[in-house]
This record gives structure tokens, C-alpha cells and sequence, in this order.
């Protein structure tokens, strides 16, 4: 998903696994890029969310950070 989406945090994750771990090819069903909240969509059977905290958690608050943070739930279920 990382691959279709403009944002540059996503263009990083992309140029670190290209980097680390080869050119990986997934089919992505029902992408969607939703600005200022993250990417989501589905690949082999799984459905996922990159983004801000608020987007993948599904809860208002935001996380209190002085970083930028990208994160992950994969089938309901986040990872990080």
C-alpha cells in the first residue's frame, strides 16, 4: 500500500523495505488514501491501516508525541 500512496512517510517505509528486504509484489484491493489520516486497503485475504494513531486505533484522542508516528493494524488488530 505504501507503494501507491504520495505521502513521504510512506515513501520511506517503501525505500526501506525495497532496500531491505527486495522488491515485494502484492495485489491491493479497495485502496484509499484519506489525507491528513493514513492509507488502508487489502492484500492475500488481510485488510490494513497505516497512519496516525487516531486513524488506525479508531479513537478520537490523539497520542500526545513530539514525533511523527506511522501506525499499523492489520485485520482489526494493531500492531504498532
Amino acid at each position: 500500500m505504501v507503494k501507491e500512496s504520495a505521502h513521504p512517510l510512506s515513501r520511506l517505509i517503501k525505500e526501506h523495505y525495497l532496500a531491505t528486504a527486495g522488491i515485494l509484489n502484492l495485489t491491493v484491493f479497495d485502496f484509499k488514501e484519506l489525507a491528513g489520516k493514513g492509507i488502508q486497503g487489502g492484500s492475500g485475504g488481510s485488510e490494513a491501516k497505516l497512519g496516525s494513531f487516531a486513524f488506525v486505533s479508531n479513537k478520537e484522542a490523539e497520542r500526545q508525541t513530539a514525533y511523527t508516528e506511522v501506525w499499523v493494524e492489520i485485520d482489526g488488530e494493531v500492531k504498532g
